[in-house]
């Protein structure tokens, strides 16, 4: 039955509305966004002066309140200073912002580096009493060295295999603390070491510091080292890097045209990222695998078909289950083809128990082998690939790239994101209790 009536229609999407808004805060930690205003922006600015040049930190209005995520990233005040990706300073160096120690329980905006989350996890934990001690009266910057000189150079990026953290604050603070740390900790080791020229170094520090006598045992000092292995960038260009240890080998993926590319005699291999190239080149390294359960297929055919009746201008979700056949009976000649190939799939894998995997899917579609592939190892990047050309996996979608995949969901119809996010909940409490 298509919905008929402004009036009805206007009290359900109110409901809709009001429910998808819980369900989002719900899902996608919406609330976890740190707002920053009056001193903390103050400091915020200063260090984006430092960063980006007194220039740019001037067209944010110092009055405003903004939010930041646990990098310390806003969206909003990307586009005032006018560069999305404003906290990497290329060539090889990207920069988080911390006002506060509240902001470890923040969420992640859009990191541009898939490996970012659980680094600054670490920087929180390694770093939680220097963090408490700066953001008293400063902001504390982190910084990632890139052991690749210049990560927007494709022909480089499989190199990138480590990188260092450090943090300190605009005026060098931190560094000062750390130097201080070091002379006490080496005086406490050997004092053999003390001469006039160490006391003196060490009271100069102490007096620009001022009282650090409670903090200074429980710092951190020194860098944090990290090791990559497949990660996942999106400045300049899409890259996505898959290392197969076991077999030496690394696969690049990227979005750049006419992309001419020397390994240098390693075995790297280069691949646009277009519909073909990503299941082929997945299936070659062994990195993806596929769903042939009849009811994970048979869950993947009515959300394709709900959410075909919903843009034909069908409420699905407050249709009875015996009105929703109706209306996919009277509209099945309209369904997209995918809906039927996989009901082949289904009935060919009920059939016979015989059937290896492989026979089935000899003939598939692309679009059949992405809503039934699934990763097998580096689970996240492979997924973002995945995404690129399967937009209606929304729970892989969830888990590779929740930041995109809330703004995509935002300009639906109020019916098809409240669909969408009362199935995704469902889906992740069943995928964590597999877990």
């Amino acid at each position: 039955m298509q919905n008929s009536g402004t009036e009805k229609k206007s009290l359900y999407e109110e409901k809709y509305e009001r429910e998808s808004l819980a369900l989002a805060e719900k899902i996608f930690r919406t609330k976890d966004i740190f707002p920053i205003d009056g001193f903390l922006l103050k400091r915020y600015i200063r260090v984006i002066a430092g960063l980006l040049g007194e220039e740019k930190a001037g067209k944010i209005p110092a009055d405003g309140r903004f939010t930041i995520d646990a990098m310390g990233y806003s969206p909003r005040i990307a586009e005032i200073v006018g560069s999305p990706d404003y906290l990497f300073l290329p060539p090889s160096t990207y920069y988080a912002i911390v006002v506060s120690p509240e902001q470890s329980r923040m969420n992640y905006s859009d990191p541009a580096f898939s490996f970012f989350p659980g680094c600054m996890g670490e920087v929180y934990k390694k770093f939680a009493e220097t963090i408490k001690a700066v953001t008293k009266e400063d902001a504390a910057v982190v910084q990632f060295k890139f052991n690749v000189r210049n990560v927007v150079d494709l022909t480089k990026i499989h190199l990138l295999r480590h990188f260092s953290v450090k943090m300190d604050t605009v005026d060098g603070r931190v560094a000062d603390m750390t130097s201080l740390k070091k002379k006490l900790d080496g005086l406490a080791a050997d004092d053999n070491i003390l001469k006039d020229e160490y006391v003196k170094d060490a009271m100069e520090l102490i007096e620009k510091l001022g009282d650090v006598k409670a903090v200074l045992p429980k710092i951190f000092a020194g860098d944090c080292a990290f090791v990559v292995d497949s990660f996942y960038m999106n400045y300049p260009n899409q890259a996505v890097v898959l290392v197969d240890s076991n077999n030496d080998r690394t696969l690049v993926f990227h979005t750049k045209k006419d992309f001419e590319f020397d390994s240098g005699g390693e075995r790297v291999y280069p691949v646009f990222i277009d519909e073909e190239s990503v299941i082929e080149n997945l299936e070659k390294m062994n990195f993806i695998d596929y769903h042939l359960n009849p009811a994970y297929i048979e869950d993947r055919i009515e959300d394709i078909e709900n959410l075909f009746l919903i843009d034909a201008g069908y409420d699905v979700n407050r249709l009875s289950s015996f009105e929703i056949e109706r209306v996919k009976s009277e509209n099945e000649q309209k369904m997209p083809a995918i809906v039927g190939e996989l009901h082949d799939i289904k009935q060919k894998l009920e059939a016979t128990k015989k059937t290896v995997k492989t026979a089935i899917l000899k003939n598939a579609s692309l679009q059949a082998k992405y809503c039934l592939a699934f990763a097998k190892a580096e689970f996240n990047m492979v997924n973002k690939l995945l995404c690129f050309f399967d937009t209606t996996n929304f729970l892989r979608r969830y888990f590779s790239d929740q930041a995109r995949l809330f703004r995509d969901l935002e300009p639906f119809l109020a019916e098809k994101k409240y669909y969408i996010l009362k199935k995704l909940t469902q889906q992740i409490k069943r995928s964590e209790m597999n877990d």
